[in-house]
């Protein structure tokens, strides 16, 4: 039986849960830090769950526990307990902590071996996923396949005895699949007959197939055309298994898209969702010109999507580059710093969000800058490197070229 957290901690993380509903990003970063420090989560795990829609734009790094890690590869269509139904294409995440019982239990020496191996390492760490992840997922895959309820179910879930055959066959499914999906990952071009091998295998159990189409679009975005071309087409070898399955998934898959939260333009891993979710977007539009009805789904939520990044990159634009500007040029190294910071992840932020719909607001933007980032005859020769560094960032190093030669004119 689980021991409960420290009442000092827990009473501590209650206290701060309180105000969470208007808490400041750190205090929020705060909370889920305690919570992951917890030896036995328990109850604690209930505490963040009004988190769950920040996290999802701030995505901080997270402890890479075995658990964690185990269940990586289902992130896409893992959600909570009350968005889940049943026969749709999702887990809910009140099942997870039962199955990794169960795994731990079936094979205790993978599991600390495993645990050994990404001890200190957090969930941004791609390279260690994808060598330690494969032999987890390969293993728990065979373990879970033939493994009866665990006797809590019901009680640790609060899901019926029959929830679990359908949902261990979606998890089996997946883990089964992953090491081969974690493959084509960091491929800047997915191989096309790893894509069919992997679609073939799948179309042998269509129940599963679109939970796991929706998985490897996904983590590998820039595949999408290629699974609709393998899928889709009459003579396509999945059949019609692939076509219906590919259909769910490309609905499940926009529906994920328009319930995303949207992200800000201060955050690393924000910015890797943003990247995926235009890739995706790009990949399904060119591989949905004959349908009529995607597409144009599919060019609304391009429209809600460019429209909010928009307004977002405006907005931390205005309050982390040109009201501070505009008040004084730093003196200090660290401010200064912290402004030349702010001015690159904004640059970041618009070089991806620009792609949704090839929007030049950004540039009308960024021109906004300019009065306030050219040097000035009074400047002395820091504050005018500093000016220019800025320029450089924002406005690119051809624009700040000529503010030099400019200010090099005679008046």
């Amino acid at each position: 039986m689980a021991s409960a957290p420290a009442p000092s901690r827990l009473a501590e993380i209650k206290a701060l849960n309180r105000h969470l509903v208007s808490a400041q990003d750190a205090k929020i970063l705060k909370v889920v830090a305690m919570v992951d420090a917890l030896p036995n989560r328990g109850e604690a795990d209930t505490l963040i769950a009004p988190l769950r829609a920040r996290l999802a734009q701030l995505r901080p790094g997270r402890p890479l526990a075995v658990g964690r890690l185990l269940f990586m590869p289902l992130d896409p269509v893992l959600v909570p307990a009350a968005g889940w139904q049943r026969g749709g294409l999702t887990v809910p995440r009140t099942a997870l902590p039962c199955l990794i019982r169960q795994v731990s239990a079936l094979d205790p020496a993978l599991v600390a071996e495993v645990g050994a191996q990404v001890a200190g390492a957090h969930t941004g760490d791609l390279a260690l996923t994808l060598r330690v992840g494969p032999r987890l997922w390969a293993g728990a895959a065979e373990l879970l396949a033939a493994a009866p309820p665990p006797a809590d179910w019901g009680e640790a879930t609060g899901l019926q005895a029959a929830d679990y055959a359908a949902l261990r066959r979606i998890v089996v499914s997946v883990l089964h699949q992953a090491p081969a999906i974690a493959r084509q990952v960091p491929r800047p071009t997915p191989d096309k007959g790893a894509i069919a091998e992997l679609l073939t295998e799948a179309a042998a159990d269509p129940e599963t197939m679109p939970v796991l189409i929706s998985v490897m679009m996904h983590w590998i975005p820039n595949a999408a055309t290629m699974i609709l071309a393998l899928t889709s087409a009459h003579s396509a070898p999945t059949g019609l298994p692939g076509r219906t399955a590919t259909e769910r998934a490309v609905e499940h898959v926009l529906d994920t898209i328009e319930a995303e939260p949207g992200v800000t333009p201060d955050g690393g891993a924000g910015l890797t969702r943003l990247r995926r979710t235009v890739a995706m977007l790009e990949e399904l539009a060119e591989g949905s010109a004959d349908r009529p009805a995607r597409s144009a789904r599919i060019a609304a939520t391009r429209a809600r999507i460019d429209a909010s990044c928009r307004t977002r990159f405006e907005s931390s634009l205005q309050e982390r580059v040109i009201v501070p500007l505009a008040a004084a040029l730093p003196q200090e190294t660290a401010a200064s710093e912290a402004l030349e910071d702010a001015a690159r992840e904004l640059r970041r932020f618009e070089q991806v969000a620009r792609r949704i719909n090839n929007s030049d607001a950004y540039d009308r933007m960024l021109r906004a800058t300019m009065p306030l980032v050219a040097p000035r005859p009074g400047d002395d020769p820091q504050a005018r490197v500093d000016r220019l560094r800025l320029a450089e960032i924002l406005l690119g190093p051809e624009q700040a070229m000529q503010m030099l030669v400019r200010l090099a004119e005679p008046a």
